[in-house]
């Protein structure tokens, strides 16, 4: 479960990006638990490895460590400022 506070850091972390590079980001904000707990839930324990792209500020990377091992997810970010 994701905290207010939490929630709120992401938010504070994902404008931050993107007021450094807005044309970079490629969402105007960013995902919450909701959003990723919905696009995720068809991804069953021993589907095999999954690769995330773009991470962001970590709702999918959340919402996916509950039926995969983190041995099998592999998040690529090519922000440093989202990592």
């Amino acid at each position: 479960m994701t905290t207010h506070a939490s929630r709120y850091s992401d938010y504070l972390h994902f404008f931050a990006a993107w007021l450094g590079n807005p044309l970079k980001v490629a969402a105007i904000a960013p995902s919450g638990a909701a959003l990723a707990e919905l696009i995720t839930r068809d991804v069953r324990p021993g589907s095999g490895p999954v690769l995330e792209l773009g991470p962001g500020t970590g709702a999918f990377t959340r919402a996916l460590l509950a039926p995969v091992s983190y041995t099998h997810l592999r998040a690529h970010e090519t922000r440093e400022d989202l990592v």
